[in-house]
């Protein structure tokens, strides 16, 4: 499959790459939370940055999505629930695509 290149996340990106495919969440390490990450002193610092989550899009494999800091997960939902993204985007570097979202909701 060839990937078509956008400068930075992209809703079109993400629909050209992940398509109609369903989306389940993997509960396994829970949310993790991303300290942000200081250019000027070259360290992390005590700040969250973003939360990610680990999901498994239907004959594409596991994904990372990115989230907004102060997300929380639902105590509701269960290992491998389908659930849609909110806002979708993709970006791809190289080979790898990242993905984030606004939050998700149970499908």
């Amino acid at each position: 499959m060839r990937l078509q290149r956008f400068n930075g996340y992209s809703e079109q990106q993400f629909t050209s790459i992940f398509g109609k495919s369903k989306c389940h969440i993997l509960i396994g390490t829970g949310v993790q939370f991303k300290q942000k990450y200081d250019n000027d002193n070259d360290k992390y610092i005590n700040e969250v940055d973003s939360a990610e989550i680990e999901t498994y899009f239907e004959g594409l494999g596991v994904q990372n999505i990115k989230l907004p800091k102060n997300f929380k997960l639902s105590p509701q939902i269960q290992d491998m629930t389908t659930i849609e993204l909110m806002q979708p985007e993709a970006c791809c570097i190289g080979l790898n695509v990242y993905v984030r979202a606004k939050g998700i909701k149970v499908i």
